[in-house]
């Protein structure tokens, strides 16, 4: 049996032919091996591999040559004609391609085109006539012929339509559509205007580069003129064109003569027209950065998506401009919040959401990923909504968000401080997630997430009363209660939480109008998703350490308050004391003993970590348990620090200490201790002179001396005073004044030893000029020849001077 394999291309193909698949990506042709494999190879920088198709065992390889022709056939690929390198053959197909434009444009072009050429002929030849009579019998005669009357479009046309079609037609050099050649993109038009060309490069080119409004480039360029028709210099760089029809600017100035005519300026639609063409994504870029014209230029791209639910998640945080209250009793301005979002990229679901009062940070991605993990409960302010709708509907609701929490495999965030964060990688690293970053100024690459923080912010927080009254706004007008109708942070965290949920619920366009909910339910239905096991990983994470805070019997006080719970205070006192009475008994000279004292109270140096969010508790390192040591929670003896942030405990204490201020202020209350003081002091004459006598003796010390002399008192200078000159003072003896200079001189006088014991002071060190080369050569042979000079006999008998003050390295250490 004959083999029937096609191993050739019916093609002529040569190396770099091109070939174009349906989804636009761009291949060239490489070779043809002789079993019939096609090597189709993907530029380099396109991000995509070779051409391959699957085979019947299921891996991809390399197509053949009857696959290929396949594909082609059924328009998955496409051979782009490559352009010719003859002049004459690219001429050749520009006409062929502006006919077939023309045709596309004119169905009848061929028979307009033909009947015309047979009329010139007639009217060259047979002396024909263009009467309607005559006309007639020449378009009957035309239309029997078969190479005219079988054209697409052939009809019997009246004599006034052909009259019209001939003295409509084009002529040499210009021609029209309807003479079957299109010049439409093709034939570059000159626009004509009546000064150099240079002026309108020049500041076309300025306000495509330039942030200023194209009008006011246009009223330069317009008062421009107006200095070269009047004669004045100009102040500005020449501009130059260069090969290729590139333009330069120069650093020559730009000079006109005056003209004969004066110069009339372009239309200013004109002007606006050549901007618009000129705008590019480098002038963009260039106007305004490198990341706008990324984010007005750059879009598309490929978005992973993966198989089903749990593999890859989405983060991302977004600014809130609302400003936010803490509560209703202090009304205290929080500022703008911050909005971080999770949501997998399969289902579109969001499984994690947080409202902080504090910037994008550590704090914020970790919460957001803890929240992440836990079921999602259906919200008390819906309770209301079974008054209206079946209580099954929301049962439903509440069940499936429940299931709204697990822990993904992978991670995708932004390239900011807050996710490289060392915290935030070993607690995710911990929580078994893979982080993974996006490039730098590219939001497109999570585009999921990025799209649901815009309609969260049109959903909810720009519909809050007054939710244009931002930061800035309160900054300059001020907060005032009874004006602005402000939403407090514990309220929009409750709305936050019904719109993630009315979210999840909502049609998605891009689940083929599914819910997210639902699309999660589905894969919940065939695969099972894990969750982050020990969730106290992230917690401890999420806290910030202090280090060296004294605990006692009594507990830790820190923040102002004391933190202590019944047993667990006494374990860390009894295992802190333990374990100091161990190293005491190693013994040693230098070993400090442990005195056990019932007057002495214990206290000791640990570390403990604290949340932000909630001072109601902190963990104590105990490093005394075994095996590893342990944190041990204790709770603020306060009640009211249960749930109370940082930053407000922080602010309610910068608002005590202004209203103390006021009651009474700081200068009076020590004024009071001091009046009680200086009581105590004089109860009776004797007491008051033992205190005089003690303070004198106390004073009467070398270390008071010694730690007052460097001190001295500095006064500003009365220049109401009419102060002479020293020349008006001294006029008649200059040495009078020189000495009342000197005596004036303390530093003069008393000089602090040397340490070398040099009386001199320090010359100062001369600049060394540039040495030549002749230079240092003489200087190493003045040097060579003084040395061998120099012997005991004529050594010199008075110490070198050494440099630098005499200081050597034993000085120093």
């Amino acid at each position: 049996m004959p083999n029937l394999a096609i191993t050739t291309l019916p093609w002529d193909l040569v190396p770099g032919d091109p070939f174009l698949s349906d989804d636009g990506v761009a291949y060239a042709f490489e070779r043809v091996d002789p079993d019939g494999v096609v090597y189709l190879r993907a530029r380099i920088n396109s991000g995509h591999g070779d051409l391959l198709v699957t085979g019947s065992d299921g891996m991809p390889r390399r197509p053949i040559c009857e696959e290929l022709l396949e594909l082609i056939s059924e328009g998955m690929l496409t051979r782009v004609v490559p352009r010719p390198l003859d002049i004459n053959a690219q001429d050749r197909r520009k006409i062929d391609a502006n006919g077939e434009q023309a045709r596309a444009l004119d169905e009848v072009c061929d028979f307009r085109i033909q009947m015309l050429r047979a009329l010139d002929d007639a009217l060259q030849h047979d002396n024909q006539s263009r009467s309607d009579r005559q006309l007639e019998a020449f378009i009957a005669k035309c239309l029997r012929k078969k190479e005219i009357g079988r054209l697409p479009g052939a009809w019997k046309c009246s004599p006034a339509t052909l009259r019209h079609w001939w003295r409509t037609r084009g002529t040499e050099g210009s021609r029209r559509t309807s003479d079957g050649i299109s010049s439409t993109g093709r034939s570059p038009k000159a626009r004509k205007i009546n000064h150099p060309v240079e002026i309108i490069a020049y500041w076309s080119s300025k306000a495509v580069a330039s942030r200023a409004p194209t009008l006011q480039i246009i009223r330069e360029y317009r008062a421009e003129l107006d200095d070269i028709n009047n004669g004045r210099p100009l102040h500005r760089f020449r501009a130059e064109i260069g090969e290729g029809g590139v333009w330069s600017i120069t650093r020559e100035t730009v000079v006109y003569e005056k003209p004969t005519s004066p110069y009339l300026p372009m239309s200013q639609d004109a002007f606006y027209s050549l901007v618009r063409t000129m705008r590019s994504k480098k002038s963009y870029a260039i106007e305004t950065s490198a990341k706008g014209a990324r984010q007005r230029y750059e879009g598309g791209g490929f978005s992973e998506t993966p198989s089903r639910i749990g593999v890859l998640g989405q983060i991302d945080d977004t600014p809130v401009p609302n400003l936010f209250l803490v509560d209703d009793d202090t009304s205290i301005p929080l500022g703008g919040a911050t909005l971080t979002l999770m949501i997998d990229t399969v289902s579109r679901l969001l499984i994690g959401w947080d409202l902080s009062w504090e910037h994008a940070s550590t704090n914020t991605v970790l919460r957001t990923v803890l929240h992440s993990n836990r079921p999602k409960y259906f919200p008390a302010t819906l309770s209301h909504f079974v008054e209206e709708h079946t209580e099954t509907e929301l049962e439903k609701i509440r069940k499936q968000a429940l299931t709204w929490g697990y822990r993904v495999s992978r991670l995708l965030g932004d390239n900011l401080t807050g996710y490289h964060s060392r915290e935030v990688e070993d607690a995710l690293l911990d929580a078994t997630i893979s982080h993974e970053f996006t490039e730098k100024h590219r939001p497109r690459a999570k585009p999921h997430v990025e799209r649901v923080l815009g309609t969260l912010q049109q959903m909810l927080f720009k519909r809050l009363p007054d939710s244009r009254f931002d930061s800035e706004l309160a900054q300059r007008f001020g907060y005032d209660p009874d004006v602005q109708v402000l939403c407090t942070l514990k309220k929009a965290r409750e709305l936050l939480d019904m719109a993630c949920i009315i979210y999840n619920t909502t049609r998605h366009d891009g689940l083929d109008g599914k819910q997210p909910s639902l699309v999660h339910q589905e894969h919940l239905c065939r695969y099972r998703v894990p969750g982050i096991v020990d969730e106290a990983i992230l917690k401890r994470a999420l806290m910030r350490g202090q280090k060296d805070v004294e605990v006692d019997n009594s507990g830790v006080r820190v923040f102002g308050q004391r933190y202590s719970e019944a047993g667990k205070t006494s374990k860390l006192i009894e295992d802190h004391e333990r374990c100091i009475r161990k190293r005491c008994n190693h013994g040693g000279p230098d070993q400090k003993r442990f005195v056990r004292s019932h007057k002495r109270k214990m206290a000791f140096k640990v570390r403990i970590k604290y949340d932000p969010d909630d001072l109601g508790a902190i963990l104590v390192w105990n490093p005394h348990v075994l095996p590893q040591g342990e944190w041990v929670k204790l709770r603020c003896v306060n009640q009211s620090m249960i749930g109370r942030p940082q930053w407000l405990h922080e602010r309610i204490l910068e608002l005590a200490k202004q209203a103390a201020d006021r009651h009474l202020d700081k200068t009076t209350e020590d004024r009071l201790h001091a009046a009680l003081q200086r009581e105590i002091t004089n109860v009776t004459d004797r007491s008051s002179e033992r205190n005089i006598r003690d303070h004198a003796k106390a004073m009467d010390t070398p270390h008071v001396a010694k730690s007052l002399q460097n001190w001295i008192e500095v006064r500003n200078e009365d220049w109401s005073v009419n102060r002479s000159s020293p020349e008006e003072r001294y006029s008649g003896d200059l040495a009078e004044y020189e000495a009342e200079e000197s005596a004036l001189s303390p530093i003069d006088v008393d000089l602090t030893p040397r340490k070398d014991g040099l009386n001199a002071s320090p010359r100062p060190r001369r600049r060394r000029s540039a040495n030549t080369e002749d230079r240092q050569s003489e200087k190493r042979r003045v040097s060579v020849a003084k040395k061998r000079d120099e012997t005991s006999e004529n050594k010199p008998s008075q110490t070198k001077r050494r440099r630098y003050g005499g200081l050597a390295w034993k000085d120093i250490v």
